[in-house]
């Protein structure tokens, strides 16, 4: 009976080491393609959109050296000019004007005014809806604002005040409203004039100057568009 137990204990022993040995066995014939790995990426960090404040922190970093030295290589201009001065580089400057109804040659449209039902050209009226007010055959002015058609004695800015050479459209947060300042980079008369900021409707680093009325304002309004201008604060 003793010998019969040591013998099953003996064949239990052996059977335990073999199911080892094939464990072993099947673990060494295994290869990198059986082993998946997980990789768990970080989270990745979003970038900050630009807002105001970032904008306004711009506004303030007027002597950014490093600007002016893009400027001056891109313009081929002394960028020392305006290091000391209050300006800020990288503008972009559009112009706007007021078109002349006898410069169009389009059909007449009637239309309905805050004075009552009028006639215009249909092109001319194109325009007006662009860029703002157009002065008309009848030498009043005609705005197009509110989704409405407005008569005026002559054209106005956004604050209500007669539009005339030498205004620009500003970004509020970036210009105190009724600043002045100059735009030396601009070709011709437009390099030295003082402008004020009195008029709004654009955003970000963008001005918008005022050329006057007819067609020479027209051609004006597109010689002064660009971009890489310096803006220089007087007051």
């Amino acid at each position: 009976m003793k010998l019969k137990l040591l013998s099953l204990l003996s064949l239990m022993l052996f059977m335990f080491l073999l199911v080892g040995c094939v464990e072993e066995v099947e673990q060494e014939d295994m290869t990198a393609d059986d082993i998946k790995v997980v990789v768990i990426e970080p989270e990745q960090k979003q970038e900050a959109i630009p807002d105001e404040e970032k904008l306004m922190k711009e506004y303030e970093e007027f002597y950014a050296q490093e600007d002016f030295e893009d400027f001056e290589e891109s313009n081929g201009e002394d960028a020392n000019d305006y290091e000391d001065q209050n300006c800020m580089t990288g503008w972009y400057v559009t112009g706007y004007y007021t078109p002349d109804e006898k410069d169009f040659s389009g059909t007449l449209v009637e239309v309905e005014t805050d004075e009552g039902n009028r006639s215009f050209k249909d092109d001319f009226l194109e325009t007006v809806q662009l860029e703002g007010w157009g002065k008309t055959l009848q030498e009043d002015y005609l705005g197009y604002y509110w989704d409405a058609w407005h008569i005026e004695d002559s054209a106005l800015d956004a604050q209500g005040n007669e539009l005339v050479e030498g205004i620009v459209a500003v970004e509020t947060p970036l210009i105190t409203p009724g600043s002045k300042l100059t735009i030396p980079t601009l070709p011709g008369k437009y390099g030295s004039e003082v402008f004020t900021a009195s008029d709004t409707g654009v955003t970000g680093k963008h001005i918008d100057v005022y050329t006057g009325e007819g067609k020479v304002a027209e051609e004006e309004m597109y010689d002064i568009t660009g971009k890489d201008n310096i803006v220089c604060i007087l007051e």
